[in-house]
């Protein structure tokens, strides 16, 4: 039989057949949308909505975020591993974890708390994070199935596709609570319906396109044997290292643009411009990606990171233009890291004999775990300082508020710069 021979229910069909199940790289994007901008208020906003709306303090917010991301995180593989196990009943599975993400994304923000709010808080929360992580998994790990029936395989095309597509559905996420706003609508409630919607109708364009097939009896399926491989395990040393400062920043993001900058009027338009810079750059890095190695590419896109970001601890309050241009230039810095870095993984692993879900589960399990940590270990220690939301600080508590800002995401990029190229990532074209 073909290698290239794909099985639906336990079924060969040829890669024709295949191609049209699977749909285009249009329908992955069209998906990548609402998925991803529901984690723009999961990751952003939630803190800062859960300080302004229920008063916790920081130090409450550290325990919970630390709490429900460590739990995210640890059970991630898991669900790497559940998504291999249900197999051919993947479509039926989507829908349900769909409905659980829908339905605890409304009761967090359109729902007032029935019972004890810091349970109620932290049960819709824990739901909507693993709904997310389930589907997320599926759907990294269904790209590979697609690319490996196209005729070019080409991860890092569709990779552009994906991305740009989530980087439109982040710009709308930003975009959507001001207009609400603006509308005299309820922001959040308003933007919970409208992703709500866009989520079901995603699921309808990507219907029939989550085909696991049968077991593949070559394929490994244990997460600690994946481990065990040198290469892979660098590439998840990688993802964590890299992830680290999108998720320091992004837990500071709207404290820096209130208490440093003095802009919180402005914090949307930051986010905006921030995702926008991400978008419009990722057709860029993919022509970069098919002359120049992945490898090569990547490294300019962090390295212009590192360049950019120092100049952040420089700006001072009002001064819009300065802070406008570095949101532009380190958003276009992520367009290269959300599509050659999960592409260079997506190609390792479609070369291995590790199963697609569970490479991705233990995938994210890395990914997010900084996002535990960030919540843990960041906001406790400004606290520490007595840093509280507002714009009335003293000097020590906006000093420390900028190190953690601007100097900690910079050290930690250098070092993820430094394992990309010294590393065990093998270099790859496309």
């Amino acid at each position: 039989m073909s290698s290239k021979t794909i099985f639906k229910s336990g079924e060969p069909v040829s890669n024709k057949t295949a191609l049209s199940n699977y749909g285009g790289h249009w329908r992955y994007a069209f998906f990548a949308a609402p998925l991803a901008a529901i984690g723009i208020p999961i990751y952003i906003h939630a803190p800062k909505y859960l300080l302004d709306t229920y008063g916790f303090s920081l130090t409450a917010l550290g325990i919970i975020f630390l709490g429900l991301r460590l739990i995210d995180v640890i059970q991630d593989p898991f669900l790497g591993k559940l998504a291999q196990l249900i197999g051919k009943y993947r479509q039926l599975s989507i829908l349900f974890f769909i409905f659980l993400l829908i339905s605890s994304l409304w009761f967090f923000f359109a729902v007032e708390p029935f019972f004890n709010t810091f349970a109620y808080v932290c049960l819709t929360l824990f739901f909507m994070f693993t709904a997310f992580s389930y589907i997320s998994i599926c759907f990294y790990a269904q790209g590979i199935k697609f690319v490996e029936a196209q005729s070019d395989r080409s991860h890092s095309h569709l990779s552009a596709w994906r991305e740009t597509g989530a980087l439109i559905g982040i710009i709308t996420a930003c975009l959507l609570p001001s207009a609400l706003e603006y509308l005299n609508v309820d922001p959040m409630r308003g933007f919970a319906f409208v992703v709500i919607l866009l989520l079901i109708i995603a699921y309808f364009v990507m219907k029939g396109s989550w085909n696991y097939g049968t077991k593949d009896p070559v394929k490994d399926y244990t997460i600690f044997l994946l481990l065990k491989d040198k290469t892979t395990r660098g590439f998840l040393i990688l993802s964590f290292l890299n992830a680290s400062p999108v998720a320091v920043t992004s837990t500071l993001f709207l404290f820096f643009v209130e208490a440093r900058l003095r802009m919180p009027e402005l914090a949307g338009l930051f986010l905006i411009t921030f995702f926008v810079g991400a978008a419009i750059s990722v057709p860029f890095w993919g022509k970069l990606t098919s002359k120049y190695e992945l490898k090569f590419v990547l490294s300019i896109g962090m390295t212009l990171a590192i360049l950019t970001f120092m100049f952040t601890c420089l700006i001072g309050p009002g001064n819009f233009p300065a802070f406008f241009i570095i949101c532009i230039i380190s958003g276009a810095c992520l367009g290269a890291d959300m599509s050659i870095l999960p592409a260079m993984f997506a190609r390792h692993v479609a070369k291995t004999k590790f199963d697609n879900s569970v490479a991705f589960g233990v995938w994210n399990f890395f990914n997010k775990s900084t996002l535990a940590i960030s919540a843990g270990l960041i906001l406790p220690a400004l606290a520490a300082t007595g840093f509280h939301s507002g714009t009335n600080h003293s000097n020590t508590q906006l000093l420390s508020l900028t190190i953690l800002y601007c100097f900690v995401p910079c050290i930690l990029k250098i070092i993820a710069l430094l394992t990309l190229n010294f590393g065990p990532i093998e270099r790859n074209k496309n």
